[in-house]
């Protein structure tokens, strides 16, 4: 976000998530766990993040796969995070709507994503490459 500031994600799959803020110059760094609902068999994978332009916000995309046999895969959660104060905001997840053939259109996750923060909200857009082949987007309303 700044020159002296780094986010990390990190993943002890598939119990914990993290995101790490590292200051540079004080060479310190703060974790925050995020939220982690496995359902049944699930687990989650930390697949990328992003920040927002004006460097506030965090936007953290983990897929759900299942790990059992009879588990429905769910879909892709997107946690925003706080930059300063570092702090959870809240999560976005994707929900899931079956398709005459192959897998549920959403499950797939994003192709790929986009968020801008501003007004008391944060916006988030992406590419559905799977299905209808299309942006899409959603606003999320942030403390």
């Amino acid at each position: 976000p700044d020159e002296n500031t780094m986010i990390v994600d990190e993943s002890d799959f598939p119990e914990h998530y993290y995101v790490w803020r590292v200051d540079l110059q004080a060479q310190t760094g703060e974790r925050l766990e995020l939220p982690n609902d496995p359902g049944s068999g699930n687990r989650l994978a930390v697949v990328g993040n992003l920040t927002s332009p004006d460097d506030q916000i965090v936007a953290v995309l983990r897929q759900r796969y299942a790990t059992a046999i009879f588990a429905a895969p769910g879909g892709p959660v997107i946690d925003l995070v706080q930059v300063k104060p570092f702090k959870f905001l809240g999560e976005t997840r994707f929900s899931e709507r079956a398709v005459p053939s192959g897998p549920p259109i959403e499950s797939m996750g994003p192709s790929s994503f986009s968020i801008y923060h501003g007004n008391g909200a944060v916006t988030i857009q992406w590419f559905q490459g799977y299905g209808s082949y299309e942006w899409k987007r959603r606003d999320v309303k942030v403390n």
